[in-house]
């Protein structure tokens, strides 16, 4: 197949995904529940939709160096490090 043809379709699945995420919220809560659907990160950056609930130790890209999913951990463990810090103020002030 053409080039051109394989970006548009690479185009349309981006179209989906970013749809399909951007629908998080609509269309998985129900009447009266907030209840919300949160996907994989590390799945994302690679175009899959992965529910993230009990999906850690079957995650496909758990291991991967690519630089989006470096940046996810980074991103994790800088989380981690502020957590703990405001756990340790709120601690030292009572």
């Amino acid at each position: 197949p053409p080039m051109d043809y394989l970006n548009q379709l690479n185009s349309l699945n981006s179209l989906v995904a970013l749809n399909a995420v951007a629908n998080i919220g609509m269309d998985n809560k129900l009447p009266g529940v907030n209840k919300r659907v949160y996907y994989c990160q590390r799945c994302l950056n690679h175009g899959q939709l992965e529910p993230r609930k009990n999906h850690k130790c079957e995650c496909r890209f758990a291991l991967c160096t690519c630089s989006k999913c470096i940046l996810v951990e980074k991103r994790r463990v800088l989380n981690t490090q502020l957590h703990e810090l405001e756990e340790n103020d709120s601690k030292d002030k009572v």
